[in-house]
């Protein structure tokens, strides 16, 4: 919203003659980031979930979402079972805590430090 009102404010101003200022391009980015972040916490109260403006794939959870992924795929073939079914847990679980419940990094690890203690329970049980 503030980046349309620079940008037309300098249009005004080039149209009506009179020398403007070329607004900079951070200084344009500067005005789009504080709008996404009014427009983040605006649709949090409202309880929209996944209404992030940023994109997700530049934070660490993220990197921490596909690493935990790809740990239980390779652990889930290597027990010799379904590790599509592993790493399909793992993800849902991740997501559910990052997006959901708005958990951060450390929300994550320990979730899937209870997924693999919950695996490790339920194969050992199962064997025994």
């Amino acid at each position: 919203m503030e980046t349309r009102r620079a940008i037309a404010s300098y249009q005004r101003l080039t149209f009506a003659g009179a020398a403007a200022p070329i607004p900079s391009p951070f200084h344009l980015l500067h005005l789009w980031r504080r709008a996404a972040q009014r427009h983040v916490g605006r649709n949090r109260r409202k309880g929209a979930v996944f209404s992030s403006m940023v994109l997700p794939f530049y934070s660490f959870t993220f990197i921490l979402l596909l690493a935990c992924a790809v740990f239980f795929y390779r652990a889930g073939e290597f027990e010799g079972s379904s590790g599509l079914a592993w790493a399909a847990l793992s993800v849902l679980i991740s997501v559910a805590i990052w997006r959901w419940l708005h958990g951060g990094f450390i929300a994550v690890l320990l979730g899937q430090v209870g997924l693999f203690a919950g695996i490790t329970l339920y194969r050992s049980r199962k064997k025994a």
